[in-house]
């Protein structure tokens, strides 16, 4: 993919990672930023089959996530 194409994305088009994914959704929830991190952390050593680094869309998360 181009840079252009990339540009061209909106924010729930691009591709985001597990790690990000989380991460935004515990800052959503009301989470500090640091603490939204730390979470994350716990949640990837509570969970060691999840690949973290995995990456979908914003839309695609949300649809495997409920």
């Amino acid at each position: 993919m181009s840079n252009e194409e990339r540009d061209e994305m909106t924010d729930e088009d691009k591709p985001i990672t597990r790690r990000q994914w989380l991460t935004r959704q515990a800052i959503v929830a009301g989470a500090s930023p640091l603490l939204a991190v730390e979470a994350v952390s716990s949640v990837a050593l509570e969970h060691p089959e999840w690949d973290m680094d995995e990456t979908k869309t914003w839309h695609e998360w949300e649809i495997s996530n409920q």
